[in-house]
């Protein structure tokens, strides 16, 4: 049996799905394409604001499938580029917050700074 780690050429063209059916290891798969793929800003206009884009689109169907089944709503954009085509799935306010939740605590060792933002909005709220 040949294992291959999901590692071929035009990986971000070919990228698939995993077929992970426990949630916290959906959770986990799910930071981890945020970490390499994802950011988190605030904005006076916006708030709080999470995204992730790939060049697949069959895994941004599944992560936004994925999400919706957590109650998560995203909005979706294709972006096209001269050599391929760009996929981003955004979430703003609650939605973020709600995505953004579900993920901490995930995977320990998360990037701390792909999450300061995420902190610093926490901190914010409750000292409200």
């Amino acid at each position: 049996m040949v294992t291959t780690f999901r590692i071929t050429p035009r990986k971000s063209l070919t990228l698939r799905p995993p077929e992970l059916k426990n949630t916290e290891h959906i959770l986990a798969y799910i930071c981890g394409l945020f970490e390499g793929d994802g950011h988190i800003k605030m904005s006076e206009r916006n708030g709080l604001t999470a995204q992730i884009c790939t060049a697949s689109l069959e895994l941004i169907n599944w992560l936004q499938q994925m999400m919706l089944g957590l109650e998560v709503k995203s909005s979706f954009r294709q972006v096209d580029t001269s050599a391929f085509k760009l996929y981003e799935l955004t979430w703003c306010g609650g939605n973020a917050e709600r995505l953004l939740n579900a993920l901490t605590g995930a995977v320990d060792g998360a990037m701390d700074r792909k999450w300061k933002v995420f902190t610093s909005y926490l901190e914010a709220e409750s000292a409200r």
